[in-house]
């Protein structure tokens, strides 16, 4: 039997999109709601696929198909992203885990805004492994980040920030 409180998780992703915020409201209305992490596919290791990677129609559709300014919110994803990656290995090493939870959701959050796809599904993860009180499942998940933002930020670089 679920707690009133349990019953009430669903997920709706950063960005926020108006169709998935209808369907989890309309699942909480119909009492199927998601619990948390449910439906994240998380790959182990960095996509081939492109489209897994970096999802640049949706960038350039949320960004109003204006070419500059996805290039500069690119520009500023690459050079933050791995910094946050590097805090929460950090954070991960000293078993923090409020630390990690925070930074995997903002990391999730960045990514998605960028549609960055598997980061930014691998960062939620990471979220709901901190949240659970699992780091170590959250530490293995961290270790894919890397070579996912390498991925992403040669995809990114090859396809957009030609010049």
């Amino acid at each position: 039997m679920q707690s009133r409180h349990e019953s009430m998780y669903d997920r709706v992703s950063d960005p926020v999109r108006p169709q998935e915020l209808v369907e989890a409201v309309e699942r909480q209305l119909s009492g199927k709601a998601k619990p948390p992490g449910e439906g994240l596919a998380v790959p182990k290791t960095a996509s081939t696929d492109p489209a897994l990677v970096f999802d640049q129609s949706t960038l350039e559709r949320h960004l109003g198909n204006d070419l500059d300014l996805c290039k500069e919110v690119l520009v500023v994803f690459l050079e933050d992203a791995l910094g946050q990656i590097k805090r929460l290995e950090q954070a991960c090493g000293q078993g923090d885990a409020k630390t990690v939870l925070r930074q995997a959701h903002t990391l999730k959050g960045a990514a998605a805004n960028v549609a960055a796809v598997e980061l930014s599904a691998t960062a939620g993860a990471i979220e709901m492994a901190a949240h659970d009180g699992e780091l170590a499942r959250a530490a293995s998940l961290v270790r894919t980040l890397s070579p996912q933002f390498d991925s992403f930020q040669g995809l990114v670089r090859e396809l957009v920030l030609v010049e």
